[in-house]
């Protein structure tokens, strides 16, 4: 007798609803799509942290920078003025201390760029290592889903099996009620016999 491929498919658990032989094997796929749906979620939301994060360094490191800009300015406007009030304005004393004043203040710009640079690596290093933990998370669903894809397989062949078992069964035994009925033979427990 001839099946279709949909009764096929149906046989084999990859229809809808339930097998012949019992309930079909579960359909993982959704569950999954669901899991790594909630990891991509997840993953999207940390990489906005991480750039939120650096760019609040970047606004801090701006500030800073501008702070300090603006006290050494203040600074060499002083040491002009304190030169003026005592007739020295024209002299190389004044060049001298705006000197100094201008290499403490790149000394100054220096040390805030070394520290924001290691604030932005320690930024770089905990995204690295989220980044890190989603692809062992990544990795662990997918084995999961090779695992259970696996489970799935064996128990729809368990289930196929179990269908072709028991239409070859019943195949059997209607050849067999139709060849005791041929003779006229009754089948013990059937109606009749009293």
């Amino acid at each position: 007798m001839a099946m279709g491929a949909s009764a096929q498919a149906r046989m084999m658990g990859f229809g809808g609803g339930r097998g012949r032989g019992g309930p079909r094997a579960p359909d993982y796929s959704e569950m999954f799509g669901q899991m790594q749906e909630q990891s991509r979620t997840a993953e999207a939301a940390s990489q906005a942290k991480y750039q939120e994060m650096l760019g609040v360094a970047g606004e801090t490191t701006g500030q800073r920078q501008a702070d300090i800009r603006q006290d050494y300015a203040s600074r060499a406007a002083d040491i002009t003025q304190q030169q003026s009030r005592l007739g020295m304005s024209g002299t190389t004393v004044g060049t001298s201390l705006r000197g100094g004043v201008e290499r403490e203040k790149q000394s100054s710009l220096n040390r805030l760029a070394d520290t924001m640079q290691q604030t932005k690596l320690g930024i770089m290093g905990q995204q690295a290592a989220v980044g890190e933990r989603f692809a062992g998370q990544r990795s662990a669903m997918m084995g999961q889903r090779m695992e259970l894809g696996s489970k799935a397989a064996s128990l729809r062949s368990a289930e196929y099996q179990t269908t072709l078992s028991t239409a070859a069964a019943r195949s059997k035994e209607k050849g067999r009620m139709a060849l005791l009925g041929r003779y006229g033979i009754s089948q013990p427990g059937a109606r009749g016999l009293g």
